[in-house]
């Protein structure tokens, strides 16, 4: 029986199982691991560097990794022997975790991959191997098209309709203006004269088929061919048009390619979720790609995630990503109650809320910039203003509107932008119900009635954010990643109150995991830092 290092570089196993290994060798920026019989050299992200050098982490420490990967030249597998030089193994802080003395090295067999609650990751951590998340809220679908120069630009699902449509028709423009110019190439019009007794003695079918391309009159040149001549110039003009459209295919692809390069475009969705293990901390955001190639994920269900990267939100908090490994599976529960929100007319909406499903009346709609639209929703008690940005959708004075995810700014303003959507007749049962609802009620108001809602409105200056991720979806008190802030620096301050009393803190709580509190994660939760896992493994997860 081969050892798991072995095997792993040989190319007979993956290293994406949870691997137990011990800490062989420390250097400088990497450490050496060993499963009992072979060892290999470890690349090591920052946070696991932090670690190395505060000495967390050890020669003799056992550690329990899951998603790692190989890096290297060989693409073939190795002996280990060989490999130590050849072929690293790559950690990540995020799918680290520190295992008990007395665990076994090697592959572990365990049938689930232990959760991590969504506090303790960090941003430059790398991958995580599992979350537990509920889906709070599923926002529409958008689009990311990189262009030619670099930029990136996020649109709407009508916004990114359209931009195919006139792509479609720049295209089909296209290709006939280079179709036009490669039929006319190389048409001249033949000046070359033969005599009969000259025709009959070629016998190439190339020759006849230069000779009547460049005969002022081919029809009378042909009629002078002999049955054999016939066949022979009819065998390589087959053979010529294949070549030519062979060829004309090929420089209309190239020249397509030049003039009308194809888009770069990929769908995504945004959802808000919380931890499942940790019910009161803050709402995080999941970003899924290519979400055509995948079931959606449900509001107000739980899911287990594996293989969610993690990357820092502008600068400072943690953003969380689904990658082409990334699997989702459900889990039993009804989480709907967490998932809820209001709907609510313009004068209802309640004080503090961060977003509500919002129903009006059109009053007034004014293009302030290509981007935004000042729009001038009201009920039967009030108006408000409503800030448009790029949704693709067109607001008509005088239409009933349903604006579902609907954003509350600080200042208690209305924005609806890439999080939000606005239809006259939503899918949705309730909203639906609710839009028949307000028509009912408001069907007997006059002109005169809107017309006087409209002028006794005082019009306020507002300057919001212009991109969706400024607006705040978080109690303002933790609004600017404050609680992200503070959950990065608490390995940081472990480590500088170990180095001051000059004593190594607990591994627990250098891996963002304070042994006491574990952040009010269940008891099953802690054991996954505490104890070895002992449990059978499903190897599929991370095939």
């Amino acid at each position: 029986r081969r050892s798991a290092l072995r095997r792993i570089t040989e190319k007979d196993d993956t290293p994406a199982k949870p691997l137990t290994l011990v800490v062989s060798g420390i250097g400088s920026k990497t450490i050496e691991v060993s499963d009992g019989w072979y060892c290999l050299e470890c690349v090591l992200d920052n946070p696991l560097s932090v670690l190395i050098q505060s000495r967390a982490i050890q020669v003799g420490s056992k550690i329990v990794s899951f998603s790692s990967t190989i890096i290297g030249t060989h693409n073939d597998g190795i002996p280990p022997l060989q490999a130590k030089t050849a072929l690293k193994l790559k950690l990540n802080y995020n799918s680290v975790r520190p295992a008990a003395w007395h665990a076994t090295l090697g592959f572990t067999a365990v049938n689930t991959v232990p959760s991590l609650p969504i506090g303790v990751l960090a941003p430059d951590g790398g991958a995580c191997a599992c979350i537990e998340a509920i889906v709070i809220r599923r926002y529409p679908l958008q689009f990311l098209e990189t262009l030619a120069s670099g930029k990136k630009v996020f649109r709407s699902e009508k916004e990114e309709r359209r931009r195919q449509e006139e792509y479609d028709r720049e295209r089909d423009k296209t290709i006939e203006d280079i179709t036009h110019k490669l039929s006319n190439k190389g048409q001249t019009k033949g000046s070359r004269s033969i005599s009969k007794e000259a025709v009959n003695g070629i016998d190439s079918g190339q020759e006849l088929y230069e000779l009547i391309k460049e005969h002022p009159d081919p029809r009378s040149l042909q009629s002078l061919l002999t049955p054999t001549q016939r066949e022979l110039l009819a065998e390589y003009s087959e053979k010529e048009r294949s070549r030519q459209e062979v060829q004309h295919n090929k420089e209309l692809v190239e020249e397509l390619n030049e003039r009308c390069p194809p888009r770069k475009v990929i769908s995504l969705v945004k959802h808000k979720i919380h931890c499942a293990l940790q019910p009161d901390a803050k709402p995080y955001f999941l970003t899924t790609w290519r979400a055509e190639q995948q079931a959606p994920l449900k509001e107000g269900r739980c899911y287990k995630m594996y293989n969610i990267s993690c990357s820092s939100f502008r600068g400072s908090g943690l953003s969380l990503s689904s990658s082409k490994s990334s699997m989702f599976r459900e889990l039993k529960g009804d989480y709907s109650h967490l998932a809820a929100k209001p709907v609510c007319t313009v004068s209802s909406v309640p004080v503090g809320v961060p977003e509500c499903d919002l129903i009006g009346k059109v009053l007034h709609a004014e293009r302030q910039t290509d981007s935004r639209t000042a729009v001038v929703m009201g009920d039967t008690e009030g108006a408000a203003e409503v800030i448009v940005y790029n949704t693709g959708d067109e607001v008509k004075v005088g239409t009933v509107l349903c604006v579902v995810n609907l954003q509350v700014s600080k200042s208690g303003s209305f924005i609806c932008n890439e999080k939000s959507s606005m239809s006259s007749s939503p899918k949705d049962k309730t909203l639906s119900g609710k839009l028949t609802e307000f028509r009912n009620l408001i069907a007997d108001k006059p002109a005169t009635f809107w017309e006087a809602l409209l002028s006794s409105r005082s019009t306020e200056d507002t300057t919001e954010p212009d991109h969706w991720d400024d607006v705040p979806d978080i109690p303002w008190e933790q609004y600017e990643g404050h609680a992200n802030k503070q959950a990065n620096k608490r390995t940081n301050e472990a480590l500088e109150s170990g180095s001051k009393s000059g004593s190594v803190p607990l591994f627990s709580t250098v891996f963002g995991v304070e042994t006491e509190e574990l952040l009010g994660c269940s008891d099953r939760a802690k054991s996954n830092f505490q104890t070895p896992i002992k449990s059978d493994y499903h190897d599929s997860i991370f095939e």
